[in-house]
């Protein structure tokens, strides 16, 4: 996989392989391991993989114990974010995120918003059934 994204001509997929690996060790515990692969960037940002990466990076906050700084990052990617997939991926992990707050109403209405999207995959599933 990193031969091939080192050769594509967007920069942000390039990334894919790194962002792929960090959330393998997010689902092993290892957030010291995923942190050496990732590092904040710009949610602004308009790169192609960018909101893959903060959807990660938000986990691995939440894994550090920096559950405000989670949520100042996924609130607005989840906010702006148009297609199901994306919409998945962040919800899920910002419901996570204020269940970890101790924010109950604000994480089971967004686990309610994902219930009305179809797409996403199963682990974006399983963390808004975690919330």
């Amino acid at each position: 996989m990193r031969q091939v994204a080192a050769t594509l001509p967007s920069e942000g997929m390039q990334h894919v392989p790194e962002i792929v690996q960090a959330n393998i060790f997010l689902q092993y515990g290892d957030p010291e391991a995923a942190a050496a692969l990732l590092s904040p960037r710009d949610p602004e940002l308009q790169e192609i993989g960018n909101s893959d990466h903060n959807a990660a990076y938000g986990l691995l906050l939440l894994q550090l114990g920096r559950v405000d700084d989670a949520i100042a990052l996924l609130e607005p990617e989840y906010a702006t974010a148009e297609y199901d997939g994306a919409a998945m991926n962040m919800g899920s992990r910002l419901a996570l995120a204020y269940a970890a707050a101790h924010r109950p109403v604000d994480a089971l209405r967004v686990v309610g918003e994902l219930q009305e999207r179809d797409g996403g995959t199963y682990h974006d599933r399983l963390l808004a059934l975690w919330a």
